[in-house]
């Protein structure tokens, strides 16, 4: 069908003929791009090796100039990829591969796309799809029956657009079970056009929540309280130490969910903690969390990764409050669904949702 004709080095192009005669020139991002089209990666792996064997060759053309017999196994696996590849893209995407004009209009698009994208990829804004919302919902409701009698604070540490805190506040207040008055809901972004959005989607559902603009690992409990206007019979003359387990928690159970960003994009260090871990201990440590319920990068089910996160979360020892021990612990970790968004595209992340339990420690 398709026949792998020749390469020029100078413009780094590789020409394809197909059978009736007409002639392409697509570079080796145009070639990667067939895999991410018709996601052939698991069928027909892309033999990265082979082509970059071809582009460290000079000019060629096959059986002519710069043609050395040494290249006859890397073009062979490159030109039957192309075939394999092409053969399974859908009718659309065959044509804007195989016509220039159509691919030219394509890559023009793509180039609007990404400067589009480039903030919201920047701020690490995947947002979560309906699914893992649902799920997210579920695992709530688990912990929440559990606490129906305690007054509750629910905290989305990177709300986005508020898609979370609107099916979450939703779901809680359709509970005829649940009391409004002893939920309080708030969330935080470092995006001031996020925010902006999420009081818009919340205001629009005349659902009770505060959203701000800040950085949620700058946030302690001081701002939090103040933030959410709780009534905590603190004055001025009694400060509240953000490095306390036992204050100014009083009978609040504060809940922290959400889909926290994966990397850590502000930094340079490489020797900074993994952003992740970052988040789980700032709400458990310095905003004293109940329970923590993070839809979380795969990494993040790896044995190793959760050790560590364990280890920290209970450094130096269990947790003592009100004379009661506690200690925390993963409950759950479950696959979650890889569509997030991203200006209204999908895109595909590999993902678990974890939940972390303050448990109290039965003693003797």
């Amino acid at each position: 069908l398709l026949s792998l004709h020749s390469y020029d080095s100078n413009n780094e192009l590789f020409s394809i003929v197909f059978s009736n005669g007409n002639i392409i020139d697509r570079n080796f991002q145009d070639l990667r791009h067939l895999l991410r089209n018709n996601k052939l990666e698991v069928v027909c792996g892309f033999p990265l090796k082979s082509f970059k064997h071809l582009m460290q060759s000079k000019s060629w053309t096959v059986n002519g100039n710069g043609w050395s017999p040494i290249l006859s196994r890397s073009h062979n696996k490159s030109e039957q990829w192309i075939n394999s590849s092409f053969k399974n893209l859908d009718i659309f995407h065959q044509n804007i591969f195989s016509d220039t004009t159509l691919y030219l209009e394509a890559q023009k698009s793509a180039k609007e796309r990404r400067a589009l994208e480039q903030r919201p990829r920047m701020l690490q804004q995947y947002f979560s799809s309906d699914k893992n919302i649902s799920t997210l919902l579920i695992l709530f409701d688990q912990y929440h029956s559990k606490v129906y009698d305690s007054n509750i604070i629910i905290i989305e540490p990177s709300c986005g657009d508020g898609r979370v805190l609107c099916q979450l506040m939703s779901h809680i207040l359709e509970d005829e079970r649940c009391r409004q008055e002893k939920i309080k809901c708030i969330g935080f972004d470092i995006d001031t056009e996020a925010v902006v959005n999420a009081k818009t989607n919340l205001n629009a559902l005349s659902i009770p929540c505060s959203v701000h603009t800040a950085d949620y690992l700058n946030i302690s409990k001081e701002i939090l309280f103040q933030s959410i206007e709780i009534d905590t019979n603190i004055t001025p003359q009694q400060p509240i130490d953000k490095d306390s387990n036992s204050l100014p928690l009083f009978h609040h159970k504060i809940i922290v969910i959400g889909n926290p960003p994966y990397h850590n994009i502000f930094s340079d260090l490489e020797n900074d903690e993994d952003i992740i871990v970052q988040f789980i201990l700032h709400s458990a440590h310095c905003l004293g969390a109940d329970v923590i319920i993070f839809i979380l990068p795969t990494r993040c089910e790896r044995e190793s990764m959760v050790n560590h996160i364990s280890s920290l979360l209970n450094y130096p020892c269990t947790l003592r409050m009100d004379r009661n021990e506690f200690i925390w612990q993963m409950v759950n970790c479950i696959p979650a669904d890889n569509n997030f968004e991203i200006c209204g595209r999908v895109v595909h992340q590999s993902a678990v949702i974890q939940v972390w339990e303050k448990i109290l420690v039965t003693k003797g």
